[in-house]
């Protein structure tokens, strides 16, 4: 009479040390195939932020450089030329309980950085609704 054969634990521990070995180098494989979108994104950002730094710099040259703007020294301008650029911004940071507008002349950094951001975030509105607009037509 033979005896019934089972599995030994050799092939056991064989297939799971296989099972592993396969495991690990599909890991590597997903993460080098995603690897590409991780510094494609961080460039991007890169890319966007800045685009975003151009128009905020361009739409600052244009209203510095065009009437009534102009007439003055750009420092000294500082209130028509943040009215020209967004006349909303201007209201929220210059206008709305913060003590008035800014003497000519005076400096208020704390404002401006709040006015760039507000205007920045305008411009990254605009630029995704011109973004849904064209998508919008191309269907």
């Amino acid at each position: 009479m033979t005896k019934p054969r089972f599995p030994s634990q050799h092939s056991s521990s064989s297939t799971n040390k296989h099972l592993l070995f396969l495991t690990k180098i599909l890991f590597v494989l997903i993460i080098l195939l995603l690897l590409p979108q991780f510094v494609t994104s961080k460039t991007n950002r890169r890319r966007r932020k800045r685009k975003l730094n151009k128009s905020f710099n361009d739409l600052r040259t244009t209203c510095a450089t065009k009437p009534p703007c102009n007439t003055y020294n750009e420092a000294e301008n500082e209130m028509c030329i943040t009215q020209c650029m967004n006349q909303g911004c201007h209201e929220k940071v210059y206008t709305l309980g913060r003590g008035g507008e800014l003497e000519p002349g005076e400096v208020d950094e704390g404002r401006e950085v709040e006015f760039e951001s507000c205007v920045k975030e305008f411009l990254r509105k605009q630029e995704l609704e011109l973004k849904k607009a064209a998508a919008s037509s191309k269907n």
